[in-house]
């Protein structure tokens, strides 16, 4: 009994307080705070400007590597732009991939899948 008590009471306490530290901020700039305009700021000397220097990075990044590569360059013909002629070609290479696989299962002689 005592213990639930204890914490109820923890409890309210860290509410209450969560509540008094969450005032909403101000909405107006801190420029109109304090009652200064923009033009009254003052304007940095052109003849003092600062050249950026860019440092060389400490560290070495590089693209992350996806764990498997698919490479696609033999099994995909040229696009021509004309759909009708690329999806032609597609299928055609299709096919001939289809018929390697088949013949490579009899162990027969190996077919060339070119765009040919």
């Amino acid at each position: 009994m005592k213990k639930t008590i204890s914490y109820i009471i923890f409890l309210s306490g860290w509410f209450f307080s969560s509540i008094s530290i969450a005032d909403d901020l101000p909405e107006d700039s801190l420029l109109q705070r304090y009652r200064v305009a923009g033009d009254q700021l003052p304007t940095p000397d052109p003849s003092v400007a600062k050249e950026v220097v860019r440092s060389k990075s400490h560290f070495k990044i590089e693209e992350e590597k996806p764990f498997i590569q698919f490479n696609f360059k033999e099994n995909r013909p040229k696009p021509t732009g004309n759909l009708s002629i690329d999806s032609v070609n597609l299928r055609d290479l299709k096919e001939c991939l289809r018929m390697r696989e088949a013949l490579s299962a009899y162990g027969k002689k190996h077919i060339e899948c070119n765009e040919n």
